[in-house]
Formats: structure tokens, sequence, C-alpha cells
């Protein structure tokens, strides 16, 4: 199965932050797919304005453009087009970006939601934290935009549980 297969619809995928490193970040495109909860990297460092106008020129290309209340405004159009081809349940996936991930619903065990505000987001609106708990690893998602993370959970622990 190829993303250019899929058809992005409401409730079939949610765009995420995760921070790494303290204060780097990657924004995924995430997706539950033939019984796997798929993360595409789908954008690259994000930082927010500064309002500092010389700083601002800087940062520019790494701010996030359009409608922030809009979840796909954080979706990088060349990157999903580079990934548009590839196997998402292949070994591709991984190979194509060490970011991407595939984790089968079975190797998913706890999937909660934190309302609060994540410290760091700036202007950024986000609906708090989705924490998803794979193989043993816990991972922070900070959903991007107007995202009900509540509903989010929801759907994926009924994914998991059925």
């Amino acid at each position: 199965m190829k993303l250019s297969d899929v058809t992005l619809e409401r409730d079939n995928y949610f765009v995420a932050m995760e921070y790494y490193g303290l204060i780097l970040n990657r924004t995924y495109l995430m997706m539950v797919l033939e019984g796997h909860l798929i993360g595409l990297i789908a954008n690259g460092l994000v930082s927010a304005k500064s309002h500092d106008a010389l700083l601002d020129a800087i940062i520019d290309p790494m701010t996030v453009k359009g409608d922030l209340h809009n979840k796909d405004s954080y979706l990088n159009d060349a990157r999903l087009k580079a990934l548009a081809n590839i196997n998402l349940l292949g070994d591709e996936l991984t190979k194509s970006n060490r970011q991407n991930f595939r984790y089968k619903l079975e190797e998913i065990s706890q999937v909660w939601h934190d309302p609060k505000k994540k410290f760091g987001m700036a202007d950024y609106p986000h609906d708090g934290r989705l924490y998803v708990v794979a193989q043993g690893k816990k991972r922070e998602f900070i959903l991007l935009g107007n995202q009900s993370g509540s509903g989010i959970a929801a759907r994926l622990q009924a994914q998991i549980a059925g």
C-alpha cells in the first residue's frame, strides 16, 4: 500500500509533532492502516516567530504558513510527494527516513490523551499531547491545530482493542 493509494479523510489520520534532542522537533502524518499505526515525517524542523525582525528573517523557512488551526497546514507537500510511492507496509518506509515508523496495533499497549498544553509551543494551536506506548517505549505526540485529542485517543484505543 502506497501513500498515493490512501485517501486522507477527517477520521483516518492526524498530524502530530514530536520533540527530540531537547528543543528539536519533527512533524508526523499519522495514520492507522491495515492493522498498523504509521508515522511519516511530513515536515522538517518547525519554529515559532520570535517577534525580532532579524531572527524572524532567519527562521522564516521553519515557520508554518497558512491557517495554524488547520492540521494540514503543518504538512509539507514536497515531503509528502517524495513519500507518495513508497510501500507503507514494507521496509521502504524506514529506509526512506529512519524517523518514519510503523507499529502493529497489537504492539501498542497504551494510548492516552493529556489535554495540557505543551510548553514551548508559542502561538501554535494544539490540543495537548497523545501518548503511545509501543514495544515498551513511550512516545509523546503534540496534536497540532484543531484536532480532538480525546477523540483520536478513543479511536486508537478502539482499534487496538478490536
